[in-house]
């Protein structure tokens, strides 16, 4: 399982990078659009997962780190959008 260290990372990358790409939103976007974003995503890489040649548990493990690491970058995401009004 990840760490307080790994999901404090994953918050400040989600944080960190929509400060530097906000500019490139010109209208504000709803909470509900980034969650089908990130959960599209988490099954697109479960998918991957699922094709690797590695043991049932070991999938089982990188699939739920990615989708707790997906969430908490989701919520800096959602932290930045909020903090410049870009969010509803």
């Amino acid at each position: 399982m990840l760490g307080v260290k790994d999901l404090c990372i994953a918050y400040l990358e989600g944080y960190i990078q929509c400060k530097v790409t906000e500019y490139l939103l010109h209208d504000k976007i709803l909470s509900s659009e980034l969650d089908k974003i990130k959960e599209m995503a988490v099954k697109c890489m479960e998918q991957y997962i699922s094709q690797q040649k590695i043991s049932e548990a070991d999938k089982e493990e990188m699939k739920q780190n990615h989708k707790l690491w997906a969430e908490m970058v989701l919520l800096g995401v959602k932290q930045r959008l909020y903090e410049c009004g870009k969010i509803e």
